[in-house]
Order: C-alpha cells, then sequence, then structure tokens
C-alpha cells in the first residue's frame, strides 16, 4: 500500500473509531491470542431450487454451520425465492447483511444458481461503493472448436475492512465437473477444466487492475472452484503465488477430510472449495483452513443439508501489513 494510501486508511480507522463503529458488535474468534475473523465457503446444494433438495432441508443445521463465520460466500443460491428470503431472515438474525450478490445464475431459467456474499456486520465493514462483478463473459469464447459453455458466473467481488485489516474479497463458483454436452471429439472430456483455466485467468487479469486500483495486495479469493487447487488447470492461480488455506487431504474411500461429498462413481469425493490468499500474507493464520464436520452419514447429510460441507479458514484483524 502506498503511503497516500496508508494516511487515507488510517483517517478512515480514527473516524470509525470516534463514531463508535469500529468496536465488534459480536464476539470476535482469538488466534494465537490475536483478534481474529473466519472467512468461509459453503455451496448449499441447489439451495431455493425447489425438490427434494429443500423439501428435506434441516435449515436450523444448515444456518449452525454459516453462524461462526464473519464473512461467507454462498454458492448454488436462488435469490428469487421464499426459501432464499426467509433463510436470510434467519441468517440476519444473529447479524448477516448481503454485502454483494451475482446478477447472473446461469443460462437455465428454472435451475437459477447466484453466488451470495454475506458479512456479519457487526464484525466486518463494507466500503461504500465496492460491490461488483467481474466483467467476466457469461459465454466463454472458443477453447477449441465446441468447447464453449454459456453458463458460467461471473465471480462477485467486495472490498472489506475488519478492525485494522482491509482486504479484497472475490467470490466465486467456476465451472462444475459435469461435461458440456456441447462438446465433441477426443478432447471433450477436458473441457470443463479449460474452462476453469479460462475463468481462471480471466479472474487473475482482474485482480491485477484491482489490486493497482486499490493500491492494497490483500486478497482474499473465497468458494467453489470445482477442481483440487493442485490441478493443472489452476497453474495460472499458483504460478502467481497464490495458495489455498484449505488442507487437501481427502480421503476418497472414506470420504474424510473432502470438501465434496459423493453418493455414486460419477464423481469422485475431493476438496473444491478453497480460501486462496497470496503465500506472504501476514495476515492470514497459517494452518487455520478447516473443513467442517458430517455430524451424520454422508447419504444422509447429502439429503439433508448440501453436497458440500462449509470451508472456513481464520485473518488477523489487528494488523494491517500491505
Amino acid at each position: 500500500m502506498t503511503l497516500r494510501a496508508h494516511i487515507c486508511r488510517n483517517i478512515v480507522v480514527i473516524l470509525t473509531i470516534w463514531l463508535g463503529l469500529a468496536t465488534p458488535s459480536y464476539a470476535l474468534d482469538t488466534c494465537d491470542g490475536r483478534p481474529c475473523i473466519a472467512i468461509g465457503s459453503y455451496n448449499i446444494k441447489l439451495f431455493g431450487g425447489g425438490g427434494s433438495s429443500d423439501s428435506n432441508r434441516e435449515i436450523d443445521k444448515v444456518v449452525d454451520r454459516i453462524a461462526p463465520m464473519d464473512v461467507v460466500v454462498l454458492q448454488e443460491i436462488n435469490t428469487g425465492t421464499a426459501t432464499w428470503r426467509n433463510f436470510l431472515a434467519d441468517l440476519q438474525d444473529i447479524g448477516f447483511e448481503v454485502a454483494v450478490e451475482g446478477s447472473f445464475g446461469g443460462a437455465n431459467p428454472g435451475r437459477q444458481q447466484f453466488v451470495v456474499v454475506l458479512v456479519k456486520s457487526g464484525n466486518v465493514q463494507v466500503v461504500a461503493g465496492s460491490a461488483a462483478e467481474l466483467p467476466i463473459p457469461t459465454t466463454n469464447p472458443p477453447i477449441w472448436s465446441s468447447c464453449i459453455y454459456d453458463s458460467l458466473r461471473p465471480p462477485v467481488t467486495v472490498r472489506l475492512v475488519a478492525w485494522l485489516f482491509d482486504f479484497r474479497l472475490v467470490g466465486l463458483h467456476f465451472k462444475s465437473q459435469t461435461t458440456v454436452s456441447s462438446a465433441t471429439g477426443a478432447n471433450k472430456g477436458v473441457c470443463d477444466d479449460d474452462l476453469r483455466q479460462w475463468q481462471s485467468t480471466m479472474m487473475l487479469d482482474e485482480l491485477r487492475r484491482l489490486t493497482v486500483a486499490d493500491s492494497d495486495d490483500d486478497v482474499v479469493v473465497v468458494g467453489d472452484f470445482n477442481s483440487p487447487l493442485s490441478a493443472e488447470e489452476f497453474y495460472p492461480i499458483r504460478s502467481n503465488g497464490l495458495v489455498s488455506m484449505i488442507p487437501d487431504q481427502c480421503d476418497a474411500s472414506t470420504q474424510h477430510g473432502c470438501s465434496h461429498l459423493v453418493s455414486s462413481s460419477r464423481f469422485e469425493p475431493k476438496v473444491l472449495d478453497h480460501i486462496v490468499v497470496p503465500s506472504d500474507m501476514v495476515e492470514a493464520v497459517a494452518e487455520s483452513g478447516q473443513i467442517g464436520r458430517l455430524g451424520t452419514s454422508v447419504s444422509n447429510y447429502r439429503r439433508t443439508q448440501s453436497d458440500h460441507l462449509e470451508v472456513w479458514s481464520h485473518f488477523y484483524v489487528d494488523r494491517d501489513d500491505d
């Protein structure tokens, strides 16, 4: 961060303290004796989409999974439904407010899935005017011949301030693992991988532009990447010095340590959900990344909550070393 930006940021912090807004309204976590916040991601399968995914859902348990977080990026949310509005009211009761939500839920009007970022507003403030979608097309240019898809959700972004820690958050839901039906030929099976690589490259281009405009390199990228960060398609992310804070210790035989849980051989259980940060980000609490616990059988969890577990990690908020 430049000297001018530091001065401006400090003025904002001083004014916030003077106005009585900087003191957290909800108890902050402590990490190594220092105040910290939890930033997480949760793909709640087809939430608000109707059918069995909603009728069997145990909402109170889903709320309990989100409650410990201060910032959460939700995926697969149909925001145009009463189911979502009622759920949001439950989350508002425990301090959450919408910081930013996507405007594109996919090309299928009967299967809308939006990305929504929520913050516990007593602990985390939204920088006015910072909420936006990244200007990434919903339909990719042809990567090769027939590898084209028209339901790519642009990531959302917002600048946040948690006590002394200010940062840019990006929330995303990359292309699923489902094979693109229009893709043909010998490369048909890797079209989805290539689409995720294209999405990540486009996202990185926008992040470079935004961090220059922010004069701040503190970035937290959160969401369902639909692939382990070690996958070949995410080489652009790794080569830019970004790492996932979520441990990848997935045991496919038991599904222990996996964030995506499966019920058939169509997909493999994997760690698809990540909190991604610069490798030298001092505010990121080392080894704090976690994946939620099942608390029941895989089949029951998938029936009553989701096919993903929530993930989260912690960040110190008592300093900001840009």
